[in-house]
């Protein structure tokens, strides 16, 4: 189960990729029919049609989970209208797919948990901690186990602002452990928090009248 959440989305995109009709199960045809309207919808096979959604998803997933705003991801989804005001197509991406790809890109860790002696307890699975926050990431727009982990932390913060405190947080954080748990993950995530509050709390010290004390 070494892998990582990128890794994952990548398995289930090619997954569709050699089996098209499974995106067409998964997700309402008509989801896309509004969203990429006569580009998809005069393709003339079920085939061709899957192959043009599992490109596009795939690119914009990857621009939404890399922290992406919502500007920069419209015209991924409607290049004519990527000047439109408020960026309405990406709007519907978020609202309507981004759920869908959420739950299909959570199946690894579902199937997981059916098969896995004691997955009912899924925090104490060893190297799962990836597999099981995928559809977190997906969900909420972010690059990886541990950002989603760090978002468990403090609930309120939003997407964008997500990815500005953990780039400053992340060299902090320490390396996965081979035999890592999800509650393990958590923990490396916390620690690692805690250390830049304190780095930051003896950085903003006043040290100038101990510079200056004559020993």
């Amino acid at each position: 189960m070494t892998i990582t959440v990128a890794g994952i989305c990548e398995w289930m995109f090619s997954s569709m990729q050699a089996n098209p009709g499974y995106l067409i199960r998964m997700i309402q045809p008509s989801t896309f029919d509004d969203l990429f309207e006569k580009a998809y919808g005069d393709l003339p096979s079920d085939s061709e049609k899957a192959q043009y959604l599992v490109a596009k998803l795939n690119a914009t997933l990857q621009q939404w989970m890399n922290g992406a705003r919502l500007n920069e991801i419209q015209p991924m989804i409607s290049p004519k209208g990527a000047a439109a005001q408020f960026s309405p197509d990406a709007r519907k991406f978020v609202i309507r797919v981004i759920p869908d790809l959420a739950n299909i890109m959570g199946l690894p860790s579902r199937i997981m948990q059916v098969l896995t002696p004691g997955g009912s307890e899924s925090s104490t699975v060893e190297e799962a901690g990836p597999l099981l926050l995928t559809h977190v990431c997906v969900r909420s727009g972010l690059q990886d186990a541990e950002m989603a982990a760090f978002s468990m932390l403090d609930g309120t913060l939003p997407r964008r602002a997500i990815y500005r405190a953990f780039k400053d947080m992340r060299p902090h954080v320490t390396g996965a452990e081979s035999d890592e748990t999800l509650e393990g993950l958590k923990e490396r995530v916390r620690i690692g928090r805690d250390l830049k509050e304190v780095i930051e709390a003896f950085s903003s010290v006043d040290t100038s009248p101990f510079a200056s004390t004559q020993l």
